[in-house]
């Protein structure tokens, strides 16, 4: 299931495929710094089910 949230620290841009329950999130586009890249998705991976729960509140409801 595809579930993009962007990512935005100053002139970079991540997006970021949230995944699911066996799935882990991925970088799918990247506009800037990879370090931020990186600490973006980590945070993401470290977060990913409040993420996913979010984001269905947000889009299927």
């Amino acid at each position: 299931m595809n579930h993009p949230m962007s990512v935005l620290k100053g002139e970079t841009e991540v997006k970021v495929d949230l995944g699911s329950a066996k799935i882990l999130p991925n970088v799918i586009l990247l506009r800037g710094k990879r370090s931020d890249a990186t600490k973006a998705l980590e945070i993401v991976t470290d977060r990913q089910t409040e993420l996913l729960e979010a984001w269905r509140r947000i889009h299927c409801d």
